[in-house]
């Protein structure tokens, strides 16, 4: 009976000591098992540092790329505006009557870059100055070798022919001979002879006109 017992009592202790190697073997399992997952979440950390790292660097090249693609569409506003511009310039010079005379101001005028009074004007000619017309625009504006370049001026003060300077006729009259005398040294001559006529009918003696200096006794 003790003999059983204590049969009993071994087997017993047997198992339980299989359980506790058991538990322990699981335990180190587990252990290893969680130690595995952690080494697999510290390089799935890695994996995402470094995709956010990568993630970071695409931004900044789509930021450069975007920066420079605004700066390439600004470069290529300019090209287009200069490029319409030259264009219009070509089809205005194309519309321009091409001539080569000279002519003359028909009096003091002013000149412009351009066939027209709201662009900037350039300098102003005299009258009667010889100038060298290359051209007639369709709005009725010559234009005229000015330096190394070229101005332009309204059709309407310039003439083929030269303007003759104005004769002064005030003042004169044709004597007898065919000449001319100052109406003002008439007049004076009269207004003198008339003077002395009176003085001597007042029974004084002579007196002379001398001008701005007024009359004196002679």
């Amino acid at each position: 009976m003790k003999k059983t017992l204590s049969i009993i009592l071994t087997i017993i202790l047997i198992i339980s000591i299989i359980g506790n190697i058991t538990l322990y073997l699981q335990l180190n399992k587990v252990n290893s098992n969680n130690q595995d997952l952690n080494n697999f979440i510290v390089e799935i950390q890695d994996s995402i540092s470094d995709l956010e790292n990568q993630l970071s660097d695409l931004q900044q090249q789509l930021s450069d790329s975007t920066t420079k693609n605004e700066e390439l569409q600004e470069n290529n506003d300019s090209l287009q505006s200069e490029l319409e511009q030259l264009q219009s310039e070509v089809e205005f010079l194309k519309s321009i009557e091409p001539m080569s005379v000279t002519m003359y101001a028909l009096e003091d005028c002013d000149t412009y870059s351009k066939p027209d009074e709201s662009s900037d004007k350039v300098t102003t000619v005299e009258k009667s100055a010889s100038l060298h017309v290359t051209g007639r625009t369709s709005n009725d504006w010559y234009r005229v070798t000015w330096g190394n370049g070229v101005v332009y001026i309204k059709a309407s003060l310039l003439s083929d022919k030269k303007p003759t300077a104005p004769t002064n006729t005030e003042g004169t009259k044709t004597n007898n001979n065919g000449g001319s005398t100052d109406s003002t040294t008439n007049n004076t001559s009269d207004l003198e002879k008339q003077f002395q006529d009176i003085i001597q009918q007042m029974g004084g003696g002579h007196a002379k006109y001398g001008g701005t200096g007024g009359w004196s006794d002679i």
